[in-house]
């Protein structure tokens, strides 16, 4: 074997063994293999106008108040009311109080609501169409096995490693806006609400003792 020979097989041994004993396997992160992502929806309720001078129906409180709590929570945007308005003075009027009824039901600050009187051949009168944008989040499914998980001679990690962690995640999300952007900052001290909690908790003050500074005088140390 000539000594050329020799060389190439010693430089194509010491690559294989240095590929052999590269640094360690890359970090699994589940949410880069089954990320979350969210998408808008509606709520929605269309609540039958009351005879004049009487309430709503109890289940049409019932709807509003679950586009409300939707709203409140998962709300991407103001919620849109559109009523019905017949031709003429009086209708008009009339279809004018009845959105008003619907808002105050909702009980929601009036930048929060957008009230809409359409023509008649747009929505059926009688009826007022509310809509809540919504924040959705999307969960990935789990359970679906693009390859056999046997025989797995790198004894690598399942097709659906870390999916359900995901899953559970985005089905737990009190707003799913929280993936899109960040809260605004509220200002509360979380050290200073578990300390007020904790003497709460204990039947004690929750206000802060005032400091004692009648005894403090300037430190002899240096005298």
């Amino acid at each position: 074997m000539s000594l050329r020979l020799v060389s190439l097989c010693a430089a194509a041994l010491s690559v294989i063994t240095l590929a052999a004993c590269g640094g360690p396997p890359p970090v699994y992160d589940a949410s880069q293999h089954f990320p979350l992502s969210v998408t808008q929806q509606r709520a929605v309720a269309v609540i039958d106008e009351p005879a004049p001078g009487r309430p709503l129906s109890k289940s049409g409180l019932l709807s509003l108040e679950q586009v409300r709590h939707q709203h409140l929570y998962r709300g991407a945007g103001p919620v849109q009311i559109s009523i019905a308005a017949p031709p003429g003075r009086a209708a008009r009027a009339r279809a004018t109080a009845f959105a008003r009824q619907v808002a105050s039901a909702l009980n929601l600050p009036v930048s929060d609501l957008v009230v809409t009187l359409v023509g008649t051949k747009v929505q059926r009168p009688g009826a007022a169409l509310v809509q809540a944008p919504i924040w959705v989040a999307k969960v990935p499914t789990c359970g679906e096995f693009k390859r056999q998980p046997t025989p797995d001679f790198n004894n690598g990690n399942m097709p659906n490693f870390g999916c359900s962690i995901q899953r559970d995640v985005g089905l737990m999300l009190q707003n799913p806006s929280d993936l899109v952007r960040m809260r605004k900052d509220t200002g509360a001290d979380a050290a200073r609400a578990v300390d007020v909690m904790g003497k709460y908790e204990k039947g004690q003050t929750t206000n802060s003792a005032p400091e004692d500074t009648s005894g403090s005088s300037v430190s002899s140390v240096s005298k």
